[in-house]
């Protein structure tokens, strides 16, 4: 049997999709700088391409609970998705990300619209698709 075709980025309701991140206020001094994105998984476990990714949350690496929201419309033969999470810098105003950075933080059902993350970034893996 062929595998499935892979949930496509360029689907529109797809490209609309933008993660929201936000965290409780904190006064630490010694926070990272986060962004978050979502990919979809079929039930071949094919992954889709990248999604948006979340505007920039600052938090501490391990103690922050940051919420994830995301209500973006589900391509046909989704059954999961997985959420990715990467430590950044700002630069004049842009975000600074690598491709490369983008860490394994969780996968919930397709029909999930929220997440939390918490986990120190020393026990995820770097891995996409």
């Amino acid at each position: 049997m062929p595998p499935s075709p892979r949930p496509s980025a360029n689907d529109p309701a797809w490209s609309r999709a933008t993660p929201t991140a936000s965290v409780n206020s904190s006064t630490a001094t010694s926070a990272v700088k986060r962004i978050y994105m979502v990919t979809f998984v079929d039930s071949s476990g094919n992954e889709s391409s990248k999604g948006p990714v979340s505007s920039v949350v600052n938090v501490i690496d391990g103690q922050t609970t940051v919420y994830i929201s995301h209500s973006e419309s589900i391509p046909a033969g989704v059954t999961k998705k997985r959420l990715y999470r990467q430590t950044v810098t700002v630069s004049n105003g842009l975000i600074v990300s690598n491709d490369a950075n983008w860490k394994f933080c969780g996968e919930n059902s397709a029909s999930s619209t929220s997440a939390t993350d918490t986990a120190a970034d020393s026990i995820l893996t770097t891995e996409i698709g």
